[in-house]
């Protein structure tokens, strides 16, 4: 009988630890697999009818490509676009991503404030810059300069 409990225990006791093991090589993998996310943004700029922002990501080096998800905020830190996904960018290419004020702001007559936002999953490799143009001529009216931002998600 008295064997029979020390089976039992033992029994009970390998499987605790083969539960337990499971769970902390499972967390553990979670743990490595984590991206940090890079936030850049700019600081406040304007956009005006006939004019579209603009900002182009280029993966200046990363051979395993990475990914950015950006967005345009207005004053108030409301989103007025962003991506529907993250968009993957190979080693040695560049994606644009544009916003027409008469597309966003189709019942506006005057100019609006706005920021660009971009969040990376890699912070080397990448070159990350701004414009603005106006739509008629294609020409750019203005750069725009993407600082690291300690500004959580937005």
């Amino acid at each position: 009988m008295n064997s029979r409990r020390i089976a039992s225990t033992l029994v009970t006791t390998v499987i605790a630890v083969g539960i337990l093991a499971g769970i902390w090589s499972f967390g553990a993998a979670n743990r490595a697999e984590a991206v940090i996310a890079i936030i850049k943004t700019t600081g406040m700029f304007g956009l005006a009818p006939g004019q579209t922002a603009r900002i182009n990501v280029l993966n200046s080096g990363e051979i395993r490509g990475f990914v950015v998800d950006w967005k345009f905020l207005d004053a108030t830190g409301r989103t007025v676009a962003e991506s529907r996904e993250p968009v993957a960018i190979p080693f040695g290419q560049a994606e644009s991503f544009d916003l027409s004020f008469d597309e966003a702001f189709p019942t506006e007559v005057v100019r609006t404030e706005l920021r660009a936002v971009v969040i990376l999953s890699i912070q080397r490799n990448v070159v990350v810059t701004g414009e603005v143009f106006d739509v008629s001529t294609g020409k750019t009216t203005a750069t725009h300069v993407f600082e690291d931002c300690a500004c959580g998600a937005q």
